[in-house]
């Protein structure tokens, strides 16, 4: 396992050897009270980095226009611009 730290992003990245060492490794992690706050993510493909920074300019377009409550919301691991469900059901109410 060899490991490095990315400096733009301030995180700590491994590149782990095989499939089992990196799922006993995970296991120990989430399982040792020690190292509950690390999270495990797998590389963004370029295609999906693509596609986020599609979201996140329609996200920002949408937000200058004058669109509020609007978040990036994951559906089936694919994310999509969503609208605040509460503030709709209050207007609706009111």
């Amino acid at each position: 396992m060899s490991i490095y730290f990315d400096l733009e992003r301030s995180q700590i990245s491994a590149v782990l050897l095989s499939e089992l060492y990196y799922k006993t490794s995970m296991m120990f992690l989430l399982y040792c009270d020690k190292f509950k706050h690390i999270k495990f993510f797998t590389d963004r493909t370029l295609l999906q980095r693509n596609y986020f920074k599609s979201i996140l300019d329609e996200l920002n377009n949408r937000k200058s226009t004058g669109e509020i409550d609007l978040f990036i919301k994951y559906v089936n691991n694919i994310p999509t611009v969503s609208k605040n469900g509460r503030n709709r059901v209050q207007m609706s109410i009111s």
